[in-house]
């Protein structure tokens, strides 16, 4: 995934902390100091706190104190989170799903690529035999 495209977890990131995740998973565990040092703009370094702080509570980072300062490092892999980040906004979506929008839904993943519709009926056709199985 290539998180300034907008892809997966970075649907829900403003463009400062699509830059502080991408710093500190370069650096896995880091200070907001080594964020800081890590990033190419120059930022206060409350800017990156914050958005350090603002990313914890969205549960995109972990943390754990060293000394005085926090150290921050990714909540789970780039997959989990990606994962974890559609469930949540499509979930809103599918709550407020008619048959109608759903029918637009397949004609935007039938206009971007014909294949996704392939690979969604697979899904759930071994969604529904996982259930009647189960």
């Amino acid at each position: 995934m290539n998180i300034s495209t907008g892809e997966g977890v970075a649907l829900t990131l403003g463009s400062l902390e699509k830059k502080v995740f991408k710093a500190c998973e370069m650096l896995g565990k880091a200070s907001v100091r080594d964020i800081l040092k890590q990033m190419d703009d120059v930022y206060a370094y409350t800017t990156i706190m914050t958005t350090c702080n603002r990313l914890h509570s969205k549960r995109v980072f972990s943390r754990e104190i060293k000394g005085r300062s926090y150290i921050y490092f990714p909540s789970s892999s780039r997959e989990e989170l990606d994962r974890r980040t559609m469930h949540n906004v499509l979930g809103r979506i599918v709550d407020s799903m008619t048959e109608p929008v759903m029918e637009g839904f397949l004609d935007i993943l039938e206009e971007s690529d014909v294949k996704k519709i392939e690979t969604l009926e697979r899904l759930i056709t071994k969604r529904s035999k996982k259930k009647t199985e189960g």
